[in-house]
């Protein structure tokens, strides 16, 4: 931490230096009155007096403050009026000889005394009961634990309201939450109170295992003027992380005001682990910066951690404020770097009005790590990082970055850049930059008479004027160079000299261009003037240079004209063109999807005298895909350099092909303007030739529906079970295919729901892009309501018909199901069973009849017969081959 106090470093696994064989973790202050000194010591700070007389030399931490492994010097945070807060978020204490509460700790500390803070020390906090409607929380249980593992401290920081606010990523079931204490800014007090501190429970962005409060920041983002709080949860979404910005709490028991949630673009790019809130593009409205350390790149293989800082700009809209994705950066995309593990605002480093940052990539180059610096502008954050920090011999160099604080008092802010596994701190010294600009004049160019063999040239240096660092100088090498190719022409003295300059000063040098008598000039004459920096600050530099300088990255170091000595221009020797400029687009109006090109074509045609230095300013409504090699670039302004000489009745025709992503933010047309400008004729702005162009932006889109029927196209449908009430289901499932060639945004369909039944859900899921893009719909009518019943009773047979059309677009599909009721059972095969039966039965009686069946003995003679059968048997056995023994049993009919 850098500030007016010094630089403060917290090093959380550092030993005691008490005499306990402990490691809690030191806070160390680093002397800063010589920055010249190299590899200075750094001294422990609240263990003695400091007879060194360092800010907080007077300071004795709390012995029983002090915990074995607690962290002690994870996050620091300067406050106000010469305090500080320094947290451990690994203090724990124990409960019942059993448990050990890791509720995490905090110290507050002025130059002389310093105030111990639990933030999660209340007993009856320890633990949550619940009511269990939270889902997500089931495999914990109904008692979760609440600040039992709540590990404050492991962020921090000072917001805009004279409040700090401190990350607690372990509350209930490591879900997470934010502490927020007020305090009295008032010199000399120590007062703070605590604020109520929201349970996770009643908040449904926030889950088990978010690690919410892992990474805090604060703002004031919208035009009410209110302080809202920013705090990260890198395991929230299922993984893919989220940043909640939030207003700060008033009750316990009750959820968080979410006005803005941002998810991240990746699982398990750890996505809110860094916060930094800045203006980054100048507009004066805060915006917000999100490190995911953990992201990787879409090109190739075996990509890992490599990181990226996703950068998202403000903007207001009446009461309201929005923020929107505008790009990220990923420093080197070097796996394991972990780009993005830290984030700094530096302030305004290189004096263009925007703001700078600082990011840290700890992990770089096998551990050695690196810091990125970033230039702010109009349209965000610079695209590639302006240099590239590194440090022989560092081990996690990058790890932690302070913001951005002036040491040396010379109007740019330092950087102070920590590398953990190898103990070291290191101290960056801001040089002051200059942007300076290269140009050549040749006065009376177009009156130097043909035959002259040497004209006046004068190349001039000039140094934009910089409020901040008025008393810096730089050094620059001018070189001239004539005609360097044909070598017609060449500069009469020295082309090669050196120059001073200072911010808001002007060095012209007047030269004679000497001219080769028997010359073809037929063609023009080019000069160069080429800068070349004179560096004479190296990073091994044993001194620090106050008046020194850099150049800036928008300094034009390179200036050339074209001069035409045999120009053709008529008897007056002055040429006089004549040209026109058409502007064209290569489609319009334009499809996006198609095959056409978004752009323009630029007709430059000349009628009348050659033409030189003739120039045309296009102003593009996006970037070019290309441009030209006569058409250079500056944010989305084009100059292209007209060839010279261009004769009568020549021409050049230039193609621009635009970058457009189609969206959902809908353009029906964009602008174009085009100006063309001959600055060796142009006296005023009525000499210019204006352009407009405006290119119609116009989508089309055929699409395709298709669907299915489920189970079956036809279903018979049962009457008993009809009579019984049970349902019928059956699915209409639809499918919307965009043929392209166009993206197609905010497609409305209407759907026609079938008749007589009853719908029970009806289930979207589509995304109408280009090409494979579809939309899916799914309808179960249930056929069970009473009217149906009746109804098919009447009928047998109904068509479910649904049917989904597509406004607009002229296009409708329809599924069937057909139901068919079971006929009915008819009665004449019970009546010819039965029919049948009886005759079966009467044709059988008649048989048995006919054969005697019912005809029977008299009674007295089978009694006779049956005793003398049972008479022979008590003889012993009978002999039924013996004649004599035999004797004819003749029965009489009954005459009954």
């Amino acid at each position: 931490m850098l500030s007016e106090m010094g630089l403060i470093v917290g090093a959380p696994k550092a030993a005691s230096r008490d005499g306990r064989n402990i490691s809690p973790g030191l806070l160390f202050n680093c002397q800063l009155q010589n920055l010249d000194v190299r590899n200075s010591t750094c001294r422990p700070m609240g263990l003695t007096v400091d007879p060194y007389g360092s800010y907080f030399g007077k300071l004795l931490i709390q012995r029983d403050f002090i915990r074995d492994d607690m962290w002690f010097g994870a996050a620091i945070v300067n406050m106000p009026k010469g305090k500080m807060m320094a947290c451990a978020p690994r203090w724990s204490t124990p409960y019942k000889d059993k448990h050990i509460l890791v509720n995490g700790a905090c110290y507050l500390l002025s130059q002389t005394r310093g105030i111990t803070m639990l933030p999660l020390q209340e007993r009856n906090r320890q633990a949550y009961k619940t009511d269990g409607t939270r889902k997500e929380y089931g495999d914990y249980g109904t008692h979760l634990n609440f600040y039992a593992y709540g590990q404050s401290g492991i962020s921090v920081k000072v917001t805009e309201s004279n409040s700090v606010i401190i990350g607690a990523p372990g509350l209930l079931q490591w879900a997470g939450g934010i502490i927020d204490y007020k305090y009295d800014p008032d010199e000399g007090s120590m007062f703070i109170s605590k604020q109520p501190t929201t349970n996770p429970y009643f908040t449904k962005e926030i889950g088990p295992d978010d690690y919410f409060g892992y990474s805090v920041e604060s703002g004031i983002f919208g035009p009410n003027k209110k302080t809202l709080y920013v705090g990260g949860a890198p395991r929230s979404k299922s993984g893919y992380g989220q940043v909640l910005i939030f207003e700060p709490a008033t009750r316990e028991y009750a959820p968080l005001n979410v006005v803005k949630s941002l998810k991240g673009p990746q699982l398990g790019s750890y996505f809110g682990s860094s916060l930094c809130c800045m203006d980054i593009n100048g507009d004066g409205i805060l915006d917000l910066l999100v490190g995911a350390p953990n992201f990787i790149s879409k090109v190739g293989e075996l990509q890992y951690d490599q990181g990226a800082v996703f950068v998202y700009l403000n903007s207001w809209k009446g009461s309201n404020f929005t923020l929107s994705l505008g790009s990220f950066v990923s420093g080197s995309n070097l796996n394991g770097a972990r780009f993005g593990s830290a984030i700094a605002n530096m302030g305004d480093v290189d004096g263009d009005g925007y703001n700078d940052v600082a990011i840290g990539a700890p992990w770089e180059n096998f551990g050695e790590g690196a810091v990125y610096i970033y230039r702010g502008g109009e349209s965000g954050i610079s695209s590639t990082y302006i240099q590239k920090i590194l440090a022989k011999g560092a081990q996690s160099f990058g790890i932690s970055i302070s913001k951005g604080f002036d040491v040396d008092n010379n109007n740019c802010s330092d950087l102070a850049v920590g590398a953990i596994n190898s103990d070291t701190v290191y101290l960056y010294r801001c040089v002051p930059t200059i942007e300076v600009y290269a140009s050549i004049k040749v006065p009376d160019a177009m009156n130097i008479p043909h035959n002259a063999t040497n004209f006046t040239a004068i190349f001039c240096i000039e140094a934009k004027e910089q409020i901040k660092w008025p008393h810096v100088k730089t050094v620059l090498n001018a070189s001239i160079h004539v005609d360097p190719d044909g070598g017609r022409a060449w500069i009469s003295s020295d082309a090669d000299y050196q120059v001073t300059i200072k911010p808001g000063n002007k060095a012209c040098e007047e030269q004679t261009v000497q001219i080769k008598p028997t010359a073809d000039l037929s063609k023009p004459i080019t000069i160069n003037f080429e800068l070349i920096h004179c560096i004479v600050l190296e990073d091994d530099s044993p001194l620090f240079l106050r008046k020194a300088a850099r150049l800036s990255e928008n300094s034009k170091l390179h200036s050339s004209f074209v001069i035409q000595l045999n120009r053709e221009c008529g008897e007056d020797l002055i040429c006089k063109p004549l040209l026109e400029m058409t502007l064209k687009g290569l489609s319009n109006p334009y499809i996006p999807g198609s095959d056409n090109k978004l752009g323009i074509e630029v007709t430059v045609l000349n009628k009348d005298e050659p033409a030189y230095g003739a120039k045309v300013h296009l102003m593009l409504p996006t970037l070019p895909k290309r441009l030209p090699s006569e058409c250079a670039l500056k944010k989305l302004n084009v100059t292209c350099d007209v060839p010279a000489p261009l004769y009568r009745n020549e021409s050049v025709t230039w193609e621009i092909e635009f970058e457009y992503t189609q969206n959902d933010s809908f353009i029906n047309e964009i602008n174009i303007e085009a100006i063309l400008e001959d600055p060796l004729h142009s006296n005023n702005e009525s000499d210019k030739v204006i352009k407009d162009l405006t290119i119609i932006i116009k989508p089309e889109a055929s699409f395709n529906i298709t669907g299915t029927v489920q189970p079956n196209k036809t279903i018979a449908v049962s009457r008993d079970g009809l009579g019984n009430g049970d349902s019928v289901s059956f699915v209409h499932y639809f499918e919307i295919k965009n043929l392209g060639p166009s993206n197609w945004y905010n497609l409305t369909a209407l759907l026609l729901i079938p008749d007589k039944v009853s719908c029970v859900f009806i289930h979207f899921s589509y995304f109408i892009f280009s090409s494979s893009s579809s939309a899916h719909y799914t309808s179960p009518p249930r056929g069970s309501e009473p009217s149906l019943s009746d109804y098919l009773k009447e009928i047998t047979m109904l068509n479910a018909t649904s049917t989904i059309i597509l406004k607009d677009q002229n296009t409708n599909s329809s599924m069937i199901t057909t139901l068919v009721l079971d006929p009915p059972t008819p009665l004449w095969p019970l009546i010819v069973g039965i029919v049948a039966g009886v005759f079966t039965l009467a044709a059988a009686v008649y048989g048995l009849y006919k054969l005697n069946f019912f005809e029977r003995t008299k009674r007295d003679d089978m009694k006779r017969l049956q005793e003398e059968i049972d008479s022979s048997s008590s003889l012993g056995e009978l002999n039924l081959d013996n004649d004599d023994c035999t004797q004819d049993i003749q029965l009489s009919e009954d005459s009954d």
